[in-house]
């Protein structure tokens, strides 16, 4: 797997990559047994990522507005990526209430922040953003970065929930030797 992290798709020019057969086999329909097996890795994905809030941090479905940091490692090979720290939490706002996540943005080249639903749905992504990256957002003159979710914008990013009343808030940082901790 190839994971390529684009901060700014405006200046950032995207990795060029050739796939090549490095067997020559030819290619033959697959048996009913093969079928049943990728239909079955299937179904069990489907179902990993529809459970994952009770599985990874189940806490933080009875304690919202909290985030919590965490190592790849502590959160399972299978659902992260090795070199990320990352700080994820739940969070219920009222229709007319409004959540600003403050952020001392990590020295690292790139970091992002994404909402999504507690079955890790995009929210609306034809409608409303639902994440930004370090080069999408600058901080105030105080060095910190401000998102608004819900209601009431502010300085900085906003974004706005909806249907639900319960949502995920993830940060996820990439490490560097300079910075091995965001």
């Amino acid at each position: 797997m190839v994971r390529e992290y684009i901060g700014d798709p405006d200046t950032e020019e995207p990795a060029t990559m050739n796939i090549e057969c490095v067997d020559a086999e030819p290619l033959c329909p697959i048996t009913d047994v093969e079928a049943a097996e990728q239909f079955t890795a299937m179904a069990w994905t489907i179902v990993k990522l529809t459970t994952l809030h009770r599985t990874i941090k189940p806490e933080l479905m009875t304690q919202p507005n909290t985030l919590l940091t965490a190592e790849a490692a502590d959160l399972g090979s299978a659902d992260t990526t090795p070199d990320n720290l990352y700080m994820i939490g739940t969070f219920a706002l009222a229709p007319d209430e409004a959540l600003v996540l403050e952020v001392s943005p990590p020295e690292t080249r790139y970091w992002n922040v994404t909402l999504e639903s507690i079955w890790h749905e995009c929210l609306e992504p034809r409608h409303r953003h639902s994440s930004v990256t370090n080069k999408g957002i600058r901080p105030g003159p105080d060095g910190i970065v401000r998102i608004a979710i819900g209601a009431t914008p502010r300085n900085g990013f906003r974004s706005r929930p909806t249907r639900h009343r319960l949502w995920c808030a993830s940060i996820s940082a990439t490490r560097t030797p300079k910075n091995p901790r965001p």
